[in-house]
């Protein structure tokens, strides 16, 4: 079951948001990270490409599981801190 906690990670937020890719620092460093990669591979033996490819799939899906772990957690974070501005709204008109 798709929950609403996942559509709002994997939806954009709006069309002024920054999309994935925009970060010009964020796109330097990733370059900078495949240039060295594939100088990696290319000194590994067939088997040892084998190893490092399901070495960079476990990693990825280890980072993929956390961002979604550190989203839920912000998320939960801004419905606690929005009820207890709710809260103290209530209380002012009390």
């Amino acid at each position: 079951m798709y929950r609403i906690i996942e559509q709002l990670y994997d939806a954009p937020i709006g069309m002024n948001s920054i999309q994935p890719g925009q970060n010009p620092e964020l796109m330097k460093m990733a370059r900078n990270r495949e240039e060295k990669r594939q100088k990696l591979i290319a000194t590994l033996s067939p088997e040892q490409k084998k190893l490092f490819d399901e070495l960079v799939q476990a990693d990825e899906e280890i980072e993929s599981s956390r961002a979604f772990d550190k989203f839920k957690y912000g998320f939960h974070l801004g419905v606690l801190m929005m009820m207890e501005i709710m809260e103290s709204y209530e209380d002012m008109l009390a």
